[in-house]
């Protein structure tokens, strides 16, 4: 394998990669990790009253302008994973960076003011036992937010006897700053269980998932781990497993989680490699709540299940429906293209809707790397990498983001995300968010030369800019040797900032030229709503023969219906000294 194919370009590209491997296949590895990470989703009710806006803006119109707005740590370093995990509730974003290599676990904490995201707090674990120097708890690598409490999972929290059984602290907000209250662990916790892979609650009742419990030849079984909190003191009440799971079959159960507080879906993935070559379908297993205790009442999987699909995944539930990413699907001959499967529950048991695939899906694509859901609106993540250790890999792409609608129980797809700054091996897609018109998608890019520092994209449906460039024309005309100078207004009429760069061009504007006898300056901006930039414009005749000279003065913007706007630049050069600009000669 040609190592420039590779996603992992360093040791938090090795995580990634290693993590999409299951056990078996990391046996030699320094790190002993199963499968891929399964996703963190929130659901959140959009008001009713916005629901019709909503519909119009995306159903109907599914050009309806995003705008973007990019967060990052303030003290971000190389490795940390910033957007690993992603949550949004109103105005509040949280934003984990679990940096599982050299040093605890982040979760940001960004609040929406005025349009504008600024960060808050950044919160971190205390475990009950300190770690060793340049220990990773994994802390972030789930997230769950249900009122005033967040709970954070650490799935290789550390404890000096038993060694990494993983942990979820649990904090409360008081007065806008969030504090822990209490370290969560299980009643039989056991070494590299990882214990908070997965985690959701919704008030008093939290459910925290354990993939690698009951290690085995085959994999691991897995496990889910009820808690109830009363008093403010959270305390284990349950231990769910899968009804035909057994000690080391390789299920994962627990891999991902959606709660609602009466429903309870849990994944379990299996591998989508392994070097025994024994696959298990992905399933997820339906529980709901009967005199105070959680049992099984149904199991999913798609009607097309297939070994090594990792059906489960991801897992997102609002109400009667639920969405499961399955991202190691083969769709055709496109291997671990993926999909999603939209399930619907209001008949009292769950049916299968609709397989949802990207027209423009290519093979490791892996839709269903991450889901969410609110209403009638998913969210699924396309991190775009290959996980496939005997293959030759594509080369990566920066990831994408699917919305898709539903409309009379029918879903379709909307927009499709991509990072305005994306580049190749971004992981963009890696994971989701979604409450109500807010959408948030999770990266692992570079930033400044920091490799897999990561990033976090917020998308919020709003008016375009509008462009209007003015004069539509620029006339000069100079004496041999002389310079002159115009100006070329840009406004914006619309409703939010409008970004433009300049160029020149010769017949048109589908290439830039050299023009040396034009300039602009400046030649990029970003002009406000209702505001407008004047850009000096030069002209010079230095060396040019006497005659006429044409270009076009290109002007690329953000506006969706002016996206490009040519200027024709005309310059005539004399023989004499009088000098014209825009066809006056300023002689008395």
């Amino acid at each position: 394998m040609d190592p420039a194919m590779k996603p992992a370009r360093s040791l938090a590209g090795a995580v990634l990669l290693a993590l999409a491997l299951p056990t078996a296949a990391l046996a030699a590895a320094p790190f002993d990790f199963p499968l891929q990470f399964p996703s963190a989703t929130t659901q959140h009710s959009l008001p009713s009253a916005l629901r019709p806006a909503l519909e119009r803006a995306i159903v109907a119109d599914p050009d309806a302008v995003w705008l973007e707005t990019k967060i990052l740590a303030a003290d971000g370093q190389a490795d940390d994973l910033f957007g690993f995990r992603v949550l949004v509730a109103g105005d509040t974003a949280f934003v984990s960076a679990p940096a599982p290599i050299y040093r605890p676990g982040k979760v940001y904490v960004f609040e929406n003011s005025g349009g504008g995201w600024t960060a808050t707090q950044t919160i971190s674990a205390t475990p009950t036992s300190a770690p060793p120097p340049g220990w990773s708890d994994f802390f972030g690598w789930s997230l769950s937010l249900s009122g005033d409490t967040l709970l954070v999972g650490a799935p290789f929290m550390l404890d000096p006897m038993a060694g990494p059984i993983g942990a979820v602290y649990a904090f409360t907000n008081d007065g806008g700053t969030w504090t822990q209250t209490q370290e969560l662990t299980a009643s039989d916790a056991a070494a590299t269980d990882y214990f908070g892979w997965s985690v959701k609650h919704v008030g008093d009742t939290a459910v925290v998932g354990s993939n690698s419990h009951n290690r085995g030849a085959n994999g691991t079984e897995g496990a889910a781990y009820v808690f109830t909190r009363s008093g403010g003191t959270w305390t284990q009440t349950q231990e769910l497993e899968g009804s035909d799971s057994t000690p080391g079959d390789g299920r994962q159960f627990g891999s991902a989680i959606a709660f609602d507080g009466t429903t309870l879906l849990i994944g379990a993935p299996s591998s989508d490699w392994n070097s025994t070559g024994v696959y298990i379908p992905g399933a997820v297993y339906v529980f709901a709540n009967s005199g105070g205790t959680w049992a099984e009442t149904e199991r999913l999987v798609p009607g097309d299940s297939a070994d090594g699909d990792q059906f489960g995944y991801s897992v997102a539930l609002d109400g009667a429906n639920a969405v499961i990413g399955a991202p190691a699907a083969n769709i055709g001959k496109n291997s671990h293209q993926g999909a999603i499967y939209a399930f619907d529950g209001s008949s009292g048991s769950w049916t299968e809707l609709v397989k949802l695939v990207a027209d423009d899906g290519v093979a490791y694509d892996q839709l269903g790397q991450s889901v969410a859901i609110d209403g009638d609106m998913a969210l699924a993540g396309s991190w775009s990498h290959n996980d496939d250790p005997e293959g030759t890999p594509p080369p990566p792409k920066p990831g994408v983001a699917y919305l898709y609608t539903a409309s009379h129980g029918t879903w379709n797809f909307s927009t499709k995300f991509t990072a305005s700054d994306g580049s190749d091996g971004d992981s963009f897609g890696w994971d989701v968010a979604i409450d109500g018109t807010t959408l948030v998608v999770g990266s692992q890019g570079t930033v400044g030369g920091n490799e897999f520092q990561g990033a976090a994209y917020i998308y919020a449906p709003g008016e375009p800019p509008v462009a209007d460039v003015a004069p539509t024309s620029l006339d000069f005309s100079l004496a041999s040797g002389a310079s002159g100078t115009a100006t070329l207004s840009i406004s914006n009429r619309g409703g939010s900032a409008l970004d433009y760069t300049i160029f020149e061009g010769g017949e048109d504007c589908s290439a830039s030229a050299d023009i040396p006898w034009l300039a602009e300056a400046p030649e990029s901006g970003t002009v406000a709503s209702g505001a407008s930039q004047d850009v000096t414009v030069t002209a010079s005749a230095d060396g040019l023969d006497p005659g006429s000279y044409a270009a076009l003065v290109c002007v690329t913007t953000n506006d969706p219906d002016h996206g490009l706007i040519g200027v024709p630049a005309s310059l005539t050069v004399t023989a004499d000294d009088t000098i014209f600009v825009d066809g006056f000669d300023g002689a008395p």
